[in-house]
């Protein structure tokens, strides 16, 4: 992976992180009440080139483990997918023109809950 590409992905990931830190009811359901952020584990995170006629940018797959100690992660996952899609990501020489929650997957450990979650993004230069 090039190092601009690395770069706009490493910001993405970050700006995930800080969706997830700034809504109370995703914090809550993740079983962080106190809005710190959470324990996100990047596990891999994959970008390629994109073109259109009119546009030059990159799609992106971050698979992120978020471990969890609230009682509902299921309502975690849905409020990511919901909230990733109407936030207002910002990243310097790009624009997010697409970000869904593509996959995710519940495991349940000692201690609570272990959420495997995939990204996938479109940024677009600007």
């Amino acid at each position: 992976m090039k190092a601009a590409v690395r770069d706009v992905a490493a910001a993405l990931s970050r700006e995930i992180r800080l969706v997830i830190a700034r809504d109370p009811g995703l914090c809550q359901a993740i079983g962080d009440p106190d809005r710190l952020l959470p324990p996100i584990t990047v596990e891999s995170m994959e970008s390629t080139d994109w073109a259109s006629a009119t546009f030059v940018g990159q799609h992106h797959r971050l698979e992120l483990r978020i471990d969890s100690d609230g009682s509902d992660p299921a309502l975690a996952v849905a409020r990511l997918s919901v909230l990733l899609v109407a936030a207002e990501i910002e990243l310097t020489g790009h624009f997010v023109a697409e970000i869904a929650v593509v996959g995710a997957e519940i495991a349940d450990r000692s201690h609570g809950h272990s959420l495997s979650v995939v990204v996938e993004a479109l940024t677009i230069e600007d």
